[in-house]
């Protein structure tokens, strides 16, 4: 989760708008929160852990700005999850250290020197994954139950926005095909036009007749969108009254009497 928006939403639903622990610059100091410092080596510590900046060689505000807003927002979720009794204890903190482990294929050791190479200690690191799990955790418990839409209100919506989630509709096609190339291709079709007309089994007669591989099936083609099939198809299926053989419908192929 974008780590703005996390924090935007732990101070409008956790504080209810009230006003928040105010920032102030002071010599020395990077920030006061809330009657709490932050200094500038809080800033550089926290700018390893994320990777925001690169460290200064000169610790000033003008380069940690960024890193500083981050870090201000960090201790207002530690405060309010203190204040609402949330904790984590060590056998948390140890899961998710392993979790972690786990998931990049790294040994303690190598986490370990990895931390060297940022100036960190394992301490330091478990303060970390302590932070990051007391936030989930909070908005776990304060946040989530809160984002409920009610069956009603889910309704509405899909009334009022219909179009968005409504899928193409299918039909399920059959056919009777007859090759252009067939010799009697013409007569066996008007043989076949006859006995449909008379109530013929549209089924039946495309396992007799049909000249392509869906007459094994009873000239089962599937289910299709409009848009799927032939232009010239297309016309006749779209106002074809379903269990009702369309006329005999010419394409390049062939003749082709439908039916959905």
């Amino acid at each position: 989760m974008n780590r703005n928006f996390t924090a935007a939403l732990l101070m409008l639903v956790l504080l209810g708008g009230a006003p928040l622990a105010t920032a102030r610059v002071v010599e020395g100091i990077a920030a006061i929160v809330d009657g709490d410092p932050i200094t500038l080596s809080d800033v550089h510590r926290f700018s390893r852990w994320f990777a925001a900046v690169p460290r200064p060689e000169r610790p000033g505000l003008a380069g940690t700005r960024r890193v500083l807003d981050l870090l201000i927002e960090e201790r207002l979720v530690e405060k309010e999850a203190v204040k609402l009794g949330i904790v984590i204890d060590d056998a948390e903190v140890d899961r998710a250290i392993g979790d972690l482990l786990q998931m990049n294929s790294l040994t303690s050791e190598q986490l370990r020197a990895l931390l060297r190479t940022q100036e960190m200690s394992m301490d330091d690191y478990r303060n970390e994954i302590r932070r990051e799990l007391l936030k989930a955790k909070l908005i776990a418990r304060e946040i989530q139950p809160r984002v409920f839409l009610s069956e009603e209100k889910v309704r509405t919506y899909y009334l009022e926005n219909r179009e968005r989630f409504a899928a193409p509709p299918k039909v399920r096609i059959s056919q009777i095909f007859f090759r252009r190339s067939s010799p009697g291709a013409e007569a066996t079709l008007r043989k076949v036009r006859k006995r449909l007309d008379a109530g013929e089994d549209f089924a039946a007669l495309a396992r007799e007749f049909s000249e392509d591989a869906s007459g094994a099936q009873g000239g089962d083609l599937g289910f299709f969108t409009l848009d799927e099939v032939k232009p010239e198809l297309r016309a006749v299926l779209a106002d074809l009254p379903p269990e009702q053989p369309s006329d005999t419908v010419p394409t390049s192929e062939g003749f082709h009497i439908l039916q959905i």
